[in-house]
Order: structure tokens, then C-alpha cells, then sequence
């Protein structure tokens, strides 16, 4: 699996995130049940973050789960975009 502009988008906004509820990542992959290792491959981009993980982050950060996707669409190109 390659990474995409939208796995290191939302690795970023996860980030953001875990710092504005001020926890460290080992906190916040403790939270999750994940190892340290697993939980730097999502912040990093390097783990495809899915709807399901969404979900649970933005519950145990207390973010809306829109707030992980905020300006998201500048980075999709849509099949209409592509002159298709």
C-alpha cells in the first residue's frame, strides 16, 4: 500500500489532535490498545487510519469526527476533476 496525501493528512490532523488534549503518543496508543509502534504508523501517514478509528478517535479525543476531514477535499481529485 503506498501512502496518499489523505493517510499523511489525517495523520497530521491526528496529531493536531492528541496535542491539543495533551497527551504524549505513548498516552494516547495506550488509549487506543495499540503498541507505540502501530499508533506512529497512523500519526505518521504510514497506517491507513479507517472509519472505524475515526470514530474511536474522535471520541477518545472529544473532536467531531468532521473536524479529522476539515479541508480534506483539497487534496481529492475527483474523477469529474480529471477531465473524465
Amino acid at each position: 500500500m503506498s501512502i496518499s496525501k489523505i493517510d499523511t493528512f489525517l495523520g497530521g490532523r491526528l496529531a493536531q489532535a492528541r496535542q491539543d488534549a495533551g497527551l504524549s503518543e505513548a498516552e494516547l496508543a495506550e488509549r487506543l490498545d495499540l503498541s507505540f509502534e502501530e499508533y506512529a504508523l497512523l500519526e505518521t501517514g504510514q497506517a491507513r487510519i479507517d472509519a472505524e478509528m475515526v470514530s474511536v478517535l474522535a471520541l477518545t479525543l472529544d473532536k467531531p469526527i468532521a473536524w479529522f476531514f476539515d479541508q480534506t477535499p483539497k487534496l481529492v481529485t475527483f474523477p469529474s476533476q480529471r477531465g473524465g
